[in-house]
């Protein structure tokens, strides 16, 4: 997501964002900074996937 723009998003018709988990399959930290990005008109109309991928297993 660092290197995701928002602003872009409207150019696009499907989205897939990746993180990568640790522990007991919580998100990266400055994934919270990112989360907001991922609200609003922004996606509306768009096919979204997520997925998690990591050390979920601690």
């Amino acid at each position: 997501m660092s290197a995701a723009n928002a602003k872009s998003f409207p150019n696009y018709d499907f989205l897939l964002f990746g993180a990568s988990t640790w522990n007991i399959g919580e998100l990266q930290d400055d994934w919270g900074l990112s989360l907001p990005a991922l609200t609003g008109e922004g996606l509306k109309g768009k096919k979204v996937g997520l997925f998690g991928c990591g050390d979920q297993f601690g």
